[in-house]
């Protein structure tokens, strides 16, 4: 669920598209996938987030990454591409936000953390280095915070918790402790 800055509703359901609930006009507008360019890419919709251009991002189970114009009525999207091409890293996302710089975030099952550059729209990762402990500590990304003060908190299922801080690039690990 997310509330755009109109203060309209967009509801995502797994298998049922996404639902827009026009608050002036109290009605809804279904987005589903379909043959059409243009169109949502996947039904299985895991995350929604209005960006501060009021764009509306879409995760999807399978599709990727979904971006809704509301002057356009029209979804783009970005896809995991064959190694060594720009796109996101996976297309199972779980989480989406945009940081204090306005970049977009992307957190995946599987495949880590995708961050677009929407000025550029090139795509960087964050994702575990093996060998590297100061690299992220799990690949399956359930959500993602970022702070007033710069950071970012990433929750891992299985892993524990990680903060980073984009300036310097370092991850401070959190692990469950029983003693602690």
């Amino acid at each position: 669920i997310c509330r755009d800055k109109l203060g309209n509703m967009w509801l995502g359901a797994f298998s049922g598209g996404v639902n827009l609930y026009k608050k002036t006009t109290s009605s809804f507008t279904l987005y589903r996938h379909n043959s059409l360019p243009g169109s949502l890419t996947n039904n299985f919709v895991l995350a929604l987030f209005e960006d501060r251009d009021k764009q509306i991002w879409v995760g999807t189970d399978g599709g990727g990454l979904n971006k809704f114009d509301p002057h356009s009525g029209t979804f783009s999207s970005y896809r995991q591409q064959p190694k060594g091409k720009n796109g996101i890293a996976g297309n199972y996302v779980l989480v989406v936000n945009q940081d204090a710089d306005g970049d977009i975030w992307a957190g995946t099952w599987g495949n880590a953390i995708s961050i677009l550059n929407p000025k550029t729209q090139k795509f960087t990762y964050l994702a575990p280095e093996p060998g590297n402990p100061n690299s992220l500590i799990g690949n399956n990304v359930y959500n993602l915070i970022h702070t007033r003060d710069g950071k970012t908190w990433i929750s891992v299922f299985g892993a524990g918790l990680d903060c980073y801080d984009k300036k310097t690039k370092n991850f401070t690990h959190f692990k469950f402790d029983i003693n602690d």
